[in-house]
């Protein structure tokens, strides 16, 4: 196997793409430098949305970010221009991506970790008295833990 093919056993996805939508911004804030200098703050600008460049609706204006979800997201400050005063710029993430906790990669919720399950059912079968639900969760545990191998095939020649 290539050694930078990614391998989700230890591979992590934490960054996704996001719109972010900054609130209750003044006008002058409407511009491609100062709109990517605030995205800044989240992660990786990626692009301004052109319809708020071009002030086609005075509610919000949209960055798409490349935001790291495993770290947390900080209240953005805006200083002002003699540097004495400023405000929290206003944002929200719309169409967040599902971020486990657990396992720290986005596209499940720890409610759905199947690395947090695995670990979960290894927890009772150690305790776990009776032979039958012992075997019952070893069987869990294995197709749990296999998951993500990935599967080969023979080339026909």
């Amino acid at each position: 196997m290539d050694a930078n093919m990614f391998n989700p056993n230890v591979d992590k996805v934490t960054r996704a793409a996001a719109w972010v939508r900054f609130t209750n911004m003044p006008w002058e804030f409407w511009d491609e430098e100062t709109l990517f200098r605030l995205a800044r703050g989240l992660g990786k600008p990626i692009s301004v949305d052109p319809r708020a460049l071009r002030h086609e609706y005075g509610y919000f204006a949209a960055v798409l970010i490349y935001i790291d979800f495993s770290q947390p997201l900080e209240n953005i400050v805006v200083d002002g221009e003699d540097g004495s005063e400023g405000f929290y710029a206003d944002y929200q993430i719309l169409n967040r991506p599902s971020f486990c906790d657990h396992y720290k990669s986005v596209g499940h919720e720890e409610k759905e970790c199947r690395v947090k399950k695995r670990k979960d059912l290894e927890e009772q079968e150690k305790v776990e008295k009776d032979p039958e639900v012992k075997k019952r969760l070893q069987a869990e545990i294995d197709e749990l833990k296999f998951f993500w191998q990935l599967r080969k095939y023979e080339k026909k020649n």
